[in-house]
């Protein structure tokens, strides 16, 4: 069995760039824990702005099963190419839109 070590730097390498922010971005999940439902408007206040500060203003995208709701479908799904094409493939395998969840693409 061949086994070799490999440093962070020789994977880049490998992949022949090194990488930056805005090709990987930054993922991030923020939570307001509390337990007084009376709180529950300010807590999604300061998640709606604590993710408004570390989302860029343009570019922006967002994994379907973390949105908050109010993405564009191009921001859900990457571009308006990949939008039409996953509506093609939609009305192919799901035109009664049985598996819409939190974004319908018909």
């Amino acid at each position: 069995m061949m086994s070799r070590s490999c440093s962070s730097s020789s994977l880049w390498e490998v992949r022949a760039h090194t990488p930056t922010v805005s090709q990987f971005g930054i993922v991030a999940s923020v939570v307001a824990k509390y337990e007084d439902a009376h709180l529950d408007a300010a807590a999604s206040e300061f998640v709606d702005e604590t993710l408004d500060l570390l989302t860029p203003k343009e570019g922006k995208n967002v994994y379907c099963n973390i949105s908050r709701g109010g993405e564009t479908l191009e921001e859900l799904f990457g571009s308006a190419e990949r939008v039409e094409r996953l509506r093609e493939i939609k009305k192919t395998w799901d035109s009664a839109n049985q598996f819409k969840g939190f974004a319908s693409l018909l």
